[in-house]
């Protein structure tokens, strides 16, 4: 029997399938003889400390303008996780309370057998991600995006206040450099256990930020917020040189493009409508990005998707990672069995 991988991703039905990085990695691993099985969270169980998936889909075919070809396990059959060659988690974000109940599940797997490993899914946040590495030495504190993350309103003006200061100071004598004569200041607040660009929200004056503060959706009893926020500036070269997506496999570097926003929005993430383009990294960016891949693999994280806006590092995407059909698209170069390849050892 050929050996074969689990993914565990979202509803098939729920997927683009002309841009979705699960499937290609899917069909990947098909190109290189492995059996694939896809399962949703809800799918597992955990029996006697045993962790098994129920009603598994065995794909057959990946057609990138249609739903893949598939065949059902018989109804109830259960498959040991054990039984799998590899585990892929593939779930969409937010990293809720299914998310966090699919990591406890698969720690009872053996050691490698999960990527990425559930216990640094547990124990890493993306958004948090660029200051732990900085906190460990991996990256320079510049290469950080100064942020607040709070519940607390005043907590949020306060910071707000400080960032637009400190800004309202640096303009006021460049005002007369042709540059900076039309430019305009901005914060972002997007939230904590926000994914793909969704609920960013920039302000560019205090008023805007308080106005927003006092509709927010807050606690009766506390007064807080209803959820996290992070309030951060708004890197202007979001604009002029857009996101830069790196995607890192085991490692390594295995490839990168930039994402640029549509029209009159701030979001670069292709799902808000962003464009992608092919541009060469720079030096920083590279050195960062290797440095960054090997520290992710040291701690179980194989697939990431580090996000840059000029040479600071703002996410570091564990959860699911994209980008695999977008790069392909933009060079006409398969590339998902190669990555495969590499995650499987073969």
């Amino acid at each position: 029997m050929k050996p074969t991988i689990l993914i565990v991703g979202d509803p098939l039905d729920a997927l683009n399938y002309a841009t979705d990085s699960s499937l290609a990695m899917a069909e990947g691993a098909l190109e290189l003889g492995f059996g694939v099985h896809w399962s949703t969270a809800s799918d597992l169980e955990l029996l006697n400390g045993s962790v098994i998936v129920k009603n598994a889909m065995i794909i057959e075919q990946i057609n990138n303008t249609l739903p893949p070809s598939v065949a059902n396990l018989a109804i109830g059959h259960s498959v040991p996780l054990s039984a799998y060659k590899k585990i892929f988690v593939r779930k969409d974000p937010p990293f809720d309370e299914s998310y966090t109940d699919l990591c406890w599940f698969l720690l009872q797997l053996d050691d490698n057998r999960v990527v990425n490993a559930p216990q640094a899914l547990l124990m890493q946040h993306e958004k948090l991600a660029p200051s732990m590495l900085a906190k460990a030495g991996i990256i320079p504190e510049y290469a950080l995006v100064p942020g607040l993350v709070s519940k607390n309103p005043e907590s949020l003006e306060s910071f707000a206040l400080e960032l637009f200061s400190t800004a309202n100071s640096l303009l006021s004598s460049l005002q007369n450099l042709p540059d900076f004569k039309s430019f305009i200041y901005r914060v972002l607040v997007k939230p904590w256990r926000g994914h793909g660009g969704r609920g960013i929200q920039t302000f560019s004056s205090m008023q805007e930020i308080q106005n927003w503060l006092s509709h927010a959706e807050k606690n009766p009893v506390t007064g807080t917020l209803k959820d996290l926020f992070i309030l951060q500036p708004l890197l202007p070269e979001i604009f002029s040189e857009g996101d830069r997506r790196v995607f890192v496999v085991n490692g390594k570097i295995a490839f990168d493009f930039v994402r640029k926003p549509a029209a009159g929005k701030i979001e670069a993430n292709l799902a808000q409508g962003g464009s992608a383009e092919l541009r060469a990294m720079t030096e920083e960016q590279k050195r960062l990005s290797e440095k960054i891949a090997l520290e992710l693999k040291r701690h179980g994280i194989l697939l990431a998707g580090l996000d840059f806006i000029g040479d600071r590092l703002t996410e570091v995407n564990i959860t699911s990672p994209t980008g695999i059909r977008t790069f392909e698209s933009l060079t006409q170069t398969p590339i998902a069995k190669t990555i495969m390849q590499d995650l499987l050892g073969e």
